[in-house]
């Protein structure tokens, strides 16, 4: 952050052994346990906000004051920029250890605006300590700032490059869910698909999904 907007966003991230953004948790999961596992982006992260502010711990603690003599656990799975293939890789390769009763998948906003590898121009992505990267990344740091960047028209060629990338990405991002889901039942598991259709797709696509 700039100097003179840090200390109006700052916000606490605490992350376990595990790689959740949560207190200690064990693998093993405790008797008279409902785990539920929360994998997602930036919504399910919680950007912008403290740990117990987020959305999963929330959950936490409503569940479990509602209801004596079960114990709910909710994992805060969630990553900045994650999409559905990310997903896809932890289910293959961690979530079902930890025996989970429920998942749900918060996937769709970054698979949308995602043009290939990545939607932010490379010189962002190159190293700070090198000297003519720093100057390249002052200077698109200004243009896109600038009157320019935010004109109608770089506006409206940013959204048709979107558009003609969009059936890619929603079909990269279908397989993902779908395969998610279908690895989730193999095992038991239910699973609660979080709606993201105000900025990805129609309500439909995650009706068809599920």
């Amino acid at each position: 952050q700039p100097p003179e907007n840090a200390q109006d966003h700052l916000f606490t991230v605490t992350s376990n052994a595990l790689g959740f953004r949560d207190p200690p948790r064990t693998a093993a999961k405790p008797a008279r346990t409902y785990r539920i596992l929360c994998l997602g982006a930036y919504q399910t992260f919680g950007l912008g906000v403290d740990d117990d502010e987020a959305f999963p711990r929330v959950m936490e603690k409503l569940l479990n004051a509602g209801s004596p003599g079960m114990r709910f656990e909710v994992w805060n799975g969630g990553l900045p920029s994650a999409t559905a293939i990310l997903g896809l890789a932890r289910m293959s390769k961690e979530v079902f250890e930890y025996k989970p009763d429920l998942i749900i998948l918060d996937y769709g906003f970054v698979d949308a605006i995602t043009l290939d590898d990545n939607l932010m121009p490379v010189a962002l992505r190159l190293p700070s300590k090198n000297t003519p990267s720093v100057l390249m990344k002052k200077a698109l740091g200004k243009l896109l700032s600038s009157p320019f960047a935010r004109s109608y028209l770089v506006n409206k060629a940013l959204q048709r490059a979107m558009h003609l990338h969009r059936k890619e990405s929603l079909r990269g991002w279908e397989e993902a869910m779908t395969r998610m889901i279908g690895m989730a039942r193999a095992k038991g598991v239910h699973v609660f698909l979080l709606d993201q259709g105000w900025v990805l797709a129609p309500e439909s696509d995650f009706e068809r999904i599920a």
